[in-house]
């Protein structure tokens, strides 16, 4: 038998299988949405799937919105060299992308989990003016939100280092106040750094190298609102001296007012039954929480009715250290037995904790609870 094939079918056949080549080929330079993608979620789905061979950007229109059909996860990872940069393009408003509709709650009992953006073990990320909402149809603590951004562990070894969250403005919903288990935190964080994996919250790894910590990411520049955390970071707490596999260096604030975070109107749930804090870490070695100002009632806020923090390092990890510098603290609660504290540090064995330079200022409290100032 002999088959005939015209140059017509060979350019056809030809021109198919170098379009399906393309389209597994790994990512290198500029891509725009839309436009070489219809969606963020799209973009990310490429990065996922195809990878990268050079460094990434994907600019986003000013004023382009998006409701996501689940959580955004972003798998793929850069390097020094080859890093992905997921940011604004354009004069006026930041992107945004909403939550999906009708979450599902998190428990002491259950792995549920949801958030808007998540980074499963990725490096060299940035995202810049990207900002996040929740749904306007959770509004309940069964349907809403427990994170904005998210970063979470791979694995024991592969954690998210070197990646920056900055120029976003995250709006949850402060109803989330819910009991979340002995990892999670109670209710919602508008960015959420966690030793765990993204399927199971509530259990925390046992990291195994330094390449599982989630270390050296910086938080800038960003507006946190309407949540019941601003910023909620726990790492493993039994890491060994020399604490090569704890989280180490992440920065929550940076070195100046330019980078330093706005967390405001967070906390006053219907009823609160969990505390709420501006912002929480736990287990953070030479971490650095400066230049954010941190207002639980602008105006536009509700008075918190259970135990109110402006910023609480509690750290369970020994000989673990850091600054909290520069920071203006703003708290106020409402009639209560609960107790405020503007700034609260514990559990810190043979580690050295520098405070200085925080502003607290115009606090009301309306508790027959205990106020502290620094404890």
């Amino acid at each position: 038998m002999v088959i005939k094939i015209t140059c017509k079918q060979l350019t056809i056949a030809v021109g198919l299988l170098i379009a399906s080549f393309a389209a597994k080929a790994q990512m290198s330079g500029t891509y725009t949405v839309p436009g070489s993608y219809p969606t963020i979620s799209a973009a990310v789905n490429a990065l996922n799937s195809q990878g990268i061979n050079g460094p990434v950007t994907i600019n986003v229109n000013a004023g382009h919105t998006e409701t996501v059909a689940g959580t955004i996860i972003l798998n793929a990872t850069g390097t020094a060299s080859n890093t992905i940069t997921i940011q604004k393009s354009g004069i006026g408003a930041n992107p945004k992308l909403t939550a999906m509709p009708n979450g599902i709650q998190l428990t002491t009992s259950t792995a549920g989990l949801d958030g808007i953006f998540a980074l499963n073990g990725s490096d060299y990320v940035t995202i810049d003016g990207i900002d996040l909402a929740e749904n306007n149809g959770n509004t309940t603590a069964l349907t809403c939100m427990e994170y904005g951004y998210g970063l979470f562990k791979a694995s024991a070894t592969d954690g998210c280092q070197y990646n920056t969250i900055k120029n976003s403005t995250i709006t949850l919903n402060r109803n989330n106040n819910n009991i979340a288990g002995n990892l999670m935190y109670a209710g919602c964080a508008g960015i959420l750094i966690i030793n765990a994996q993204i399927g199971a919250a509530n259990t925390a790894l046992v990291v195994s190298s330094p390449g599982g910590s989630n270390s050296y990411n910086k938080i800038y520049s960003n507006t946190i609102q309407n949540a019941n955390a601003g910023i909620y970071a726990i790492g493993f707490g039994n890491a060994a001296i020399p604490f090569t596999n704890a989280d180490l260096g992440n920065d929550f604030g940076g070195t100046s007012a330019a980078t330093g975070n706005q967390i405001l109107n967070f906390g006053g749930a219907t009823l609160a039954s969990q505390p709420s804090n501006g912002i929480q870490i736990g287990a953070q070695y030479n971490f650095n929480i400066a230049y954010n100002t941190i207002n639980n009632n602008t105006g536009a806020g509700i008075n918190h009715a259970n135990v109110l923090r402006g910023i609480y390092v509690n750290n369970s990890g020994a000989s673990a250290s850091g600054t909290i510098s520069n920071n203006i603290i703003t708290l106020k609660n409402a009639s209560s037995a609960s107790t405020m504290e503007l700034i609260r540090t514990s559990a810190i064995t043979g580690g050295t904790i520098n405070i200085l330079n925080n502003t607290l200022t115009n606090c009301t409290h309306s508790s027959s609870g205990i106020f502290y100032g620094i404890w």
